[in-house]
């Protein structure tokens, strides 16, 4: 079938930004009107984003025959939130993260051989910038490397979808599993980590955290944060011992997941996941199903508009891979790597192989 395409000009699409960012709910004409934007805005990203996706999945498995490499849309409230955080600071026909693809792989040294080969084999379209954040750590702790490619065609069929941004993250396993910690910690204490914002103590617990895989990895070390692994390890205890965060890690469950909707080939995976009552849904869709997975998507976000409910569309190798990808959607945190039990200062090895065993062991008892 034939892809969405930009049906509105940058222009357009900048000021339903604006009308987005000021909104409280969806009531008035102009209203509808800018989500409507944004909707077709959003489907549009999924044909370049294919396409990127197809080729950084190509990389990442010369690298390693075991990469995972999902893509997913961003989701509807998400962009809003960004809109509002960052009134003045980002556009909408700008924002960099709509259509974004990650690989997620074994070690560092494979990050930076899949980073290399994006930047030198990824040459129909244009690099917009790089953020290298393993060299260089956000203060919150996140490492990752990010390149944003704007999608670039002369074809006539392909050139409607020039201009638009992919972001493509490349990260290995640990580093994975250190942000779905964060993302799942917001669901459930309802706090904005992931945006920089929320309770001290769990910003200082994963800055901390993030220290001591960095130190493992031989990396650079996030700002601020002890040199020593003993330091950190005895500043990381007192800090889960204090604010009793590891009470917290130990109490998540599993989801209760439900396939609702089941194909032949899927190729779209639609995750619905209810923080409320701790229960995932998937709905499976195949290649050609592209518009009815759109559809369906807008149709799930009207529904479940409230902070309980979070809907995502990604496509992705197999359902095994999701739930690595997504760890965040199927909980279990018993089994991350940011207990204190897991920190040993007298055996600083086995603390970093623990935590990969646990990130495997978690994986596993979820297929």
């Amino acid at each position: 079938m034939e892809f969405e395409h930009p049906k509105s000009s940058f222009a357009d699409v900048d000021k339903a930004g604006r009308v987005l960012s000021g909104a409280t709910s969806i009531d008035s004409a102009e209203e509808i009107w800018a989500l409507d934007v944004l909707n077709n805005w959003r489907a549009a990203h999924n044909w370049p984003l294919r396409a990127i996706t197809e080729a950084v999945r190509l990389y990442a498995t010369s690298v390693n025959p075991k990469a995972i490499v999902p893509y997913r849309i961003k989701r509807l409230p998400t962009i809003i939130d960004k809109l509002q955080r960052l009134t003045g600071g980002v556009s909408l026909s700008r924002m960099q993260d709509i259509g974004g693809c990650r690989a997620i792989v074994d070690s560092v040294q494979e990050v930076e051989r899949i980073v290399a080969l994006c930047k030198e084999n990824i040459r129909d379209h244009k690099f917009g910038w790089e953020k290298a954040y393993i060299d260089e750590p956000k203060e919150d702790g996140y490492r990752s490397h990010h390149l944003i490619v704007k999608f670039q065609s002369d074809e006539p069929e392909y050139a409607k979808y020039n201009g638009l941004l992919t972001e493509i993250q490349v990260r290995w396993r640990l580093q994975h599993a250190w942000a779905t910690t964060v993302e799942t910690v917001d669901v459930f204490q309802e706090t904005a980590l992931k945006a920089g914002r929320g309770p001290k103590s769990w910003r200082e617990l994963f800055k901390l955290m993030s220290g001591v895989f960095a130190l493992k990895e031989k990396t650079n070390l996030v700002p601020g944060v002890p040199h020593s692994l003993d330091d950190l390890t005895a500043k990381i205890k007192a800090l889960c011992s204090r604010h009793k965060t590891e009470n917290f890690l130990e109490g998540c469950r599993m989801t209760i997941t439900s396939h609702d909707r089941e194909v032949q080939k899927p190729y779209y995976q639609l995750i619905i996941f209810d923080a409320k009552h701790i229960q995932t849904w998937t709905l499976s869709y195949e290649r050609h199903e592209t518009e009815l997975a759109f559809s369906k998507l807008a149709e799930v976000e009207k529904e479940a508009p409230g902070r309980d409910q979070y809907v995502v569309l990604v496509s992705i190798e197999s359902l095994n891979a999701l739930r690595e990808a997504y760890p965040n959607y199927w909980i279990d945190l018993a089994s991350t790597c940011i207990s204190p039990r897991n920190i040993s200062s007298e055996l600083p090895d086995e603390l970093f192989l623990f935590s990969i065993q646990m990130e495997r062991n978690h994986r596993h008892r979820l297929l």
